[in-house]
């Protein structure tokens, strides 16, 4: 397995890959129709959007329309077709440092509980907001029924 130093650009698989990294690429004989043995789900390969754009993200699994793909950083799911895979990605370099796929899954759990910690605070808040509605709703007709009150006598 000979792995192939490829520039990264972008923000779309953040924190884990950033402008100045070099993705360490294990590049297939021949592009690979998806689904395939040889790149499973969770995966971060290598493929051609049909603009002609490389593509770095992780393949989540097959829809009826295609492969799809999601950057890290991503909030949409990306549908690809042709499903073909170019490669996959066995690690990065940066500042001359080598970093092997078991960061790819460490950072791929952190994203996961950022994402889900983030969920988490979204809730509270929607929460906090209802309750602080419902108390000025509650505090506004505490105080019509006071002033209605002080008028009628």
């Amino acid at each position: 397995m000979a792995l192939t130093p490829v520039p990264f650009q972008g923000s779309s698989m953040n924190p884990l890959f950033k402008g100045a990294d070099h993705l360490l690429v294990d590049f297939f004989a021949q592009p690979v129709a998806l689904p395939s043995p040889e790149v499973l789900v969770g995966d971060v390969v290598l493929y051609k959007q049909p603009q002609g754009e490389w593509v770095c993200h992780r393949y989540l699994g097959m829809s009826p329309e295609g492969a799809v793909f999601k950057g890290d950083y991503n909030t949409t799911l990306e549908i690809a077709s042709p499903s073909v895979a170019w490669g996959v990605i066995k690690g990065f370099t940066l500042n001359e440092s080598v970093f092997a796929a078991e960061r790819l899954i460490a950072a791929q759990f952190i994203c996961d509980l950022q994402k889900k910690q983030c969920e988490q605070k979204v809730f509270v808040i929607k929460k906090l907001y209802r309750l602080m509605s419902l108390s000025l709703l509650l505090v506004n007709r505490f105080f019509s029924i006071k002033k209605y009150n002080h008028f009628k006598s």
